[in-house]
């Protein structure tokens, strides 16, 4: 079984959404036949037998940069839609190469313009969304209070888009999952996985 793995973060680096990413390739690892590839904008050096493809050089640099740009600079900063932008753009170059042969893709970012292309060139992919947060609407904030600067009280179109292609998704917990619902999808196709 072939499974791709596209993660906009760096892959096995603590305190991202990359070492989630590790932890359950490690766990694939375990199971036979399973051929794995990351493709991903930085990785932890040493990691053996997974094949991690950096989408481009130096792109988790650039996409700390943009981040700092919305901490230090403006909130109102749109740069996880243009670290998506990016990370498509240059990550169509690569994923053609992986998509005849792919039985599953797990991603951990919501990447419409890639999830059309992958539906597109191949159908019989299963399109695996990992949500690693609630959907913001499931969060009662009434319209003058926020609970932080720059609170995000609606799901981006980017988001809303994704979801049209996607076959399951993966959650961390059940308040995750209840957001998911709140949205309309279907609660067969959530699946819940708690790292021990």
């Amino acid at each position: 079984m072939r499974i791709l793995f596209l993660l906009n973060s760096d892959f096995g680096i603590k305190n991202t959404i990359g070492i989630r990413a590790e932890y359950i390739t490690n766990e694939l690892k375990k199971i036979k036949n399973v051929d794995l590839t990351v493709l991903c904008r930085g990785y932890k050096k040493g990691i053996k037998n997974i094949k991690i493809i950096q989408i481009f050089p130096y792109a988790d640099v650039v996409m700390k940069f943009l981040t700092a740009t919305t901490i230090y600079i403006s909130q109102k900063f749109p740069a996880g839609e243009i670290k998506n932008y990016i990370f498509e753009y240059f990550l169509k170059k690569k994923i053609i190469h992986h998509l005849e042969d792919t039985e599953i893709i797990h991603s951990w970012d919501f990447l419409p313009k890639i999830y059309r292309y992958i539906k597109f060139k191949n159908k019989n992919i299963k399109l695996i969304q990992d949500v690693v947060m609630a959907f913001p609407s499931i969060l009662k904030i009434e319209e003058k209070k926020t609970i932080w600067k720059g609170d995000i009280k609606y799901l981006p179109t980017y988001v809303k888009e994704s979801l049209n292609y996607v076959d399951y998704f993966i959650v961390p917990s059940d308040f995750v999952k209840d957001s998911l619902i709140k949205e309309k999808i279907s609660e067969q196709k959530i699946l819940l996985y708690l790292l021990a």
